[in-house]
């Protein structure tokens, strides 16, 4: 007689690749049996279901919450029990997610060279410990959520996620592709300049022009005189200027990238000159021998420290000088002398030119132009004098010692008589003039 010993059988379950599993999975629940005997029989329970498999293995695909047993039905002679359940196993049973990037760049695509950018990624289902990979125009240039750089005209930038969450599907996501313009910075510069210049006379306006490059299409302008703002804003900026007043204009751009906005022009400084209004009166012997040396002396005002003089004889120059006088040699007959004076070394000044003085040859007498017999008396004269002795009609004319015409008339044939009460007393020139021309010139004297 054969007696066989009691058996307590056991089961228990485990699923691959585990319990916990994305969306779709296929599990498969393997059992682990004591005390079977030679033919076990199994059935499969899906949250109390019975499936009927009848195999040792179940294979499915779980859904979120569902839970697995098996019960075995031991074959061994003396099984006590002789069927067992496994426990439980519970699923877990994540939703697959799909990963999505997209980035941003601040302060924007379009930016001024030398400007540094930020881009940013936004990411769905990254999971809690995603990667990154960021690429300059295909080249791997940073690997973290942002990437900062300073980009080139015409860059492509992107990123490419690597999701860190259990069920992504894919994996993988590439972002949008961002290309950067970049404008050329420009540097704003402004340079003034006055017209007619920075060196005038008291009382001359001035006009102060701008040059301006990098401006912009709206650019504005504030002229400064002598640090204080003036009310002009406009290009040009007209005045007229005190000396030592000084001037400058700054811009302000509105240019695409000026490095710069506002940046201030050069300064002038104006320089003006008082005006000179010189004076020049001139004096000497009025009779001269001929051949002898005449001194003519100026005297000059309001000409500065330097000045030239031109002298002129019955308005023909014949000499120039730096001093207040000229010598000359006399000549037969009158010289209409004057002077002309140029003050040097000065911008704002004007020119002079003095009365005549005449002076005369001495001893001239009375030059005869008719024959014999002509006349001039009295010499000096109070209220008239006589021409007697004239052979055919002939004019008169009486002249300032500075040559200018006090009285004239005709002359006729004989005698003739001339009223000279209305004269100042002083030195006069009676010039006798024929028809031919000829002149008989004498000084007279009225008393």
């Amino acid at each position: 007689m054969t007696v066989n010993a009691t058996v307590t059988p056991a089961i228990s379950i485990l699923a691959t690749p585990a319990d916990t599993v994305c969306a779709g999975t296929v599990v498969t629940i393997h059992s682990a049996i004591t005390g079977g005997g030679a033919t076990p029989s199994y059935r499969w329970y899906i949250n109390t279901v019975l499936t009927g498999v009848i195999s040792s293995i179940y294979t499915y695909s779980p859904t979120a919450g569902d839970s697995a047993r098996c019960v075995l039905t031991s074959s061994a002679a003396c099984a006590s029990p002789g069927v067992v359940n496994s426990d439980w196993l519970h699923f877990v049973v994540d939703s697959t997610v799909t990963p999505s990037i997209s980035i941003s760049v601040s302060p924007s695509d379009t930016v001024c060279s030398i400007t540094p950018v930020t881009f940013s990624a936004v990411v769905t289902g990254g999971g809690t410990v995603p990667g990154y990979q960021w690429l300059v125009n295909g080249v791997a240039s940073g690997a973290s959520s942002a990437y900062s750089y300073l980009p080139v005209d015409g860059d492509s930038v992107r990123c490419v996620l690597t999701s860190g969450a259990v069920c992504a599907e894919p994996t993988i996501d590439s972002s949008n592709t961002i290309h950067m313009v970049l404008h050329t910075s420009v540097m704003p510069e402004i340079v003034i300049t006055a017209s007619p210049a920075d060196t005038v006379c008291t009382g001359t306006a001035v006009t102060f022009s701008t040059t301006v490059s990098n401006g912009g299409t709206a650019p504005l302008y504030q002229w400064i005189k002598n640090g204080s703002a003036t009310a002009t804003g406009g290009a040009s900026y007209t005045y007229t200027p005190a000396n030592a007043d000084s001037v400058r204009c700054i811009l302000t751009s509105n240019a695409v990238c000026a490095i710069d906005t506002v940046v201030s022009s050069n300064t002038i400084d104006m320089v003006v000159d008082t005006f000179l209004d010189p004076t020049i009166a001139i004096a000497g012997l009025t009779t001269v021998a001929v051949g002898s040396t005449v001194t003519v002396t100026a005297v000059v005002a309001g000409a500065g420290s330097s000045y030239t003089i031109y002298w002129f004889n019955d308005r023909i120059a014949f000499t120039s000088t730096t001093v207040p006088s000229v010598t000359y040699t006399k000549d037969d007959g009158i010289d209409t002398i004057t002077a002309l004076i140029v003050p040097t070394g000065y911008l704002c000044v004007d020119t002079a030119t003095s009365l005549q003085l005449l002076v005369y040859a001495s001893n001239m007498g009375v030059h005869e132009l008719m024959p014999a017999g002509l006349s001039i008396y009295p010499n000096p004269a109070s209220e008239t004098i006589y021409i007697d002795g004239l052979q055919a009609a002939a004019t008169y004319r009486l002249l300032s010692m500075v040559g200018s015409v006090v009285q004239h008339g005709g002359l006729f044939v004989g005698g003739n008589v001339i009223s000279v009460r209305s004269l100042s007393p002083g030195v006069y020139v009676l010039e006798v003039i024929g028809k031919d021309g000829e002149k008989v010139v004498r000084r007279v004297v009225k008393e």
